[in-house]
């Protein structure tokens, strides 16, 4: 048997079966779930991916970074813009962070797009190839398109004279052929017409990289996005999102591959070089909200990482020199830390709670508080704090064996066998 760690003992002499059936007070959205929610839950725990609905039911640990979004959100919708790191390691909790600042900044009334970066079809060195991603995975805080965005946009449009028209098109978009789309949206404002439907269509095809259209070169848009445009079409479409009615554009950026991976220095070059430009053109893209999800190694290894390209380390190393574990709530760089014994003994009981719900069973019964404290202490002895996937999917197989019928022998014996992936 593992010697239980020390924050596993009595408290104040209780028990860790009186200790973990305090944490289960209060936990009334847990036992609110559907038999189907808890399991789609469950299901998602056991692949080791983030569920879809209920996520706040199974955050913890992360209230400070979450608290910091809000203030950021707050600060964009006035008109500031923000670059900021986080860093997590893979299985650290970052697309479970991402997933939860996309509901705030939706509840925001922001624009949110996802973008998973990898170097064959998503290149972080190639910025011209990224914005039309962007464009395609853009959600609205009402659900719609953005090719309704531009329908409600023209309907509601104020003016009328030519030049009152021509004046507020050059205010919104400093891109010519971003310009152009909008006058030809304005043309058939309030209209249903097959024309009306495919230049719209064809306008949010070309904002989402496509070739331009025959058609479209007849209404001023001439050129494809590329990197010679690309940066000016964002500005525009910052300014239009503002002149819509919307606070904002979050943009999630997710490290699928990473920076660090890539074999060619000079690939890895022009991504460091998309970062620079973000962090030093921040002021030109107002309502613009940035969270690029890295890995520890982007900020500490001095071959690959971001100090292979010093300028941009010189614009990020002031907040990497305190170690990554001291930054504050409002530092560039969001350092997600690892999760520490109050966490897991917060998470466990809900995740027991969820598979008992899903299957129609009495978890309690058989994972009782001892066997949960044991199976923290051994988790936080072999495994890798950081790494809450790990836990969620160990904890998942032995509710599991419990659940078909096998006592809390076979589950210890499980647990005493149990390997913890770590970073990779």
């Amino acid at each position: 048997m593992l010697d239980a760690c020390p924050a596993s003992v009595a408290l104040n002499g209780q028990t860790p079966s009186s200790l973990w059936e305090m944490r289960r007070k209060g936990m009334g959205g847990i036992r609110e779930l559907t038999s189907v929610d808890a399991e789609k839950a469950v299901e998602s725990f056991r692949q080791g991916t983030v569920p879809i609905g209920h996520l706040e039911l199974y955050s913890v640990g992360r209230e400070r970074w979450l608290t910091s979004v809000s203030r950021d959100l707050s600060f964009i919708a006035q008109g500031g813009s923000k670059v900021r790191f986080l860093s997590a390691p893979y299985g650290g909790g970052k697309t479970h962070f991402f997933t939860l600042a996309r509901a705030r900044a939706l509840s925001a009334d922001m624009l949110v797009s996802y973008v998973e970066l990898n170097s064959r079809e998503a290149p972080f060195d190639r910025f011209e190839v990224i914005f039309p991603k962007i464009m395609r995975s853009t959600s609205l805080p009402n659900g719609s398109s953005i090719e309704r965005m531009l329908e409600d946009w023209a309907r509601r449009f104020p003016y009328y004279s030519s030049e009152e028209i021509e004046t507020n098109l050059r205010q919104i978009a400093p891109s010519l052929d971003f310009r152009a789309a909008l006058r030809a949206c304005l043309q058939y404002a309030n209209t249903d017409s097959a024309d009306h439907r495919m230049r719209i269509q064809g306008i949010v095809a070309w904002l989402q990289g496509y070739r331009v259209l025959t058609e479209l070169k007849g209404i001023g848009i001439r050129a494809n996005i590329t990197i010679a445009n690309v940066s000016e079409i964002l500005g525009s479409f910052l300014r239009f999102v503002k002149a819509s009615g919307y606070q904002g554009l979050v943009l999630l950026l997710d490290e699928a591959e990473a920076i660090t991976s890539l074999a060619q220095s000079q690939k890895r070059d022009e991504a460091n070089q998309n970062i620079r430009k973000l962090l030093d053109n921040a002021e030109e893209h107002r309502g613009l909200y940035i969270l690029f999800a890295t890995t520890p190694k982007f900020l500490t290894d001095p071959i690959t990482g971001a100090q292979s390209y010093p300028a941009l380390w010189t614009r990020i190393k002031d907040m990497v020199g305190g170690g990554l574990e001291h930054t504050s709530s409002r530092s560039t760089l969001m350092v997600l830390p690892p999760f520490d014994r109050t966490d897991l003994d917060t998470l466990a009981p809900r995740i027991v709670d969820t598979h008992a719900i899903a299957y129609g069973w009495n978890a309690r019964n058989s994972c009782d508080g001892t066997l949960l404290d044991k199976y923290v202490s051994t988790f936080l002895q072999r495994g890798d704090p950081r790494m809450i996937r790990s836990f969620i999917k160990g904890l998942v197989s032995v509710l599991d064996i419990l659940e078909e019928g096998d006592g809390p022998s076979t589950a210890e014996a499980l647990i005493e066998r149990m390997e913890f992936e770590g970073e990779d």
